[in-house]
């Protein structure tokens, strides 16, 4: 809601994790009592879960003070800062060397787009051989040909730690043939500010082809038909010069 400028007063239902950023475990449901009456009486996690230990609480709470600086502290908006900064960091290194990449432009949760099945566990093993681990998301997860991998930025990593993960991703891209897209770079003659807006931009216009790549092995599952080719497992139709936003592709 801060992030957008909406009041939570706006929103009916709000839910969350306690499972990253608090570094704990649960989650929560904050809504009119109504409602929150409603799901503890029948939701089965309510009903049939355990509640969560004091300690987990314990440092939900201890979280939730750093983080509004009721601890007396800025470690906490330190922290959010450091995180923004990585995730934009890292991401604008990805974006240079071509990968396509879902995903707010500040997330620090980064999807790195595989498509080909078959890709899944050579990323991740090779990956792995340079001492670099990620996560990898296929089918049943994703649609079977919108298969990627996601990376996970902490306000722990360190420039050292996130240039090290971007020469091994380069590495490997290279090796699986991942560029999809064209490499994005910063220009030296605007600001920060534009720079990130040009990356923005960039990611949410897409073209086409991977638009009826994913329509048509919606409709069928082979490529067929003179006007289609096959490329990595990835059906695409031979229209270069239109573009197309991301609600285009996943229906928003």
């Amino acid at each position: 809601c801060e992030y957008h400028g909406v009041s939570s007063r706006d929103v009916d239902i709000m839910m969350g994790t306690f499972t990253k950023s608090f570094g704990a475990v649960g989650g929560y449901i904050a809504a009119d009592t109504d409602v929150v009456d409603r799901i503890r009486w029948t939701a089965a996690g309510s009903v049939h879960g355990s509640p969560m230990s004091p300690v987990c609480i314990r440092q939900v709470l201890w979280v939730i003070d750093q983080l509004t600086g009721r601890d007396g502290s800025t470690a906490g908006q330190q922290r959010m800062t450091a995180l923004r900064e990585n995730a934009i960091y890292i991401r604008q290194g990805l974006s240079r060397m071509g990968l396509r990449l879902f995903g707010d432009y500040d997330s620090p949760v980064i999807p790195i787009m595989l498509y080909h099945p078959a890709k899944i566990a050579a990323f991740s093993r090779e990956c792995l051989k340079r001492q670099l681990a990620v996560v990898v998301v296929g089918f049943p997860a994703t649609p079977l040909i919108l298969s990627r991998a996601r990376l996970c930025v902490s306000a722990a990593h360190t420039r050292e730690d996130l240039d090290m993960a971007l020469e091994i991703i380069d590495e490997v891209a290279e090796l699986l043939l991942l560029r999809y897209a064209a490499p994005v770079s910063p220009s030296p003659n605007v600001s920060q500010t534009e720079n990130l807006e040009n990356l923005r931009t960039s990611e949410l216009l897409v073209d086409s082809e991977t638009v009826e790549s994913t329509k048509s092995h919606r409709r069928r599952a082979s490529c067929l038909g003179e006007e289609h080719r096959i490329c990595n497992g990835v059906c695409y139709v031979r229209r270069r010069n239109s573009k197309v936003s991301i609600s285009e592709i996943t229906g928003a």
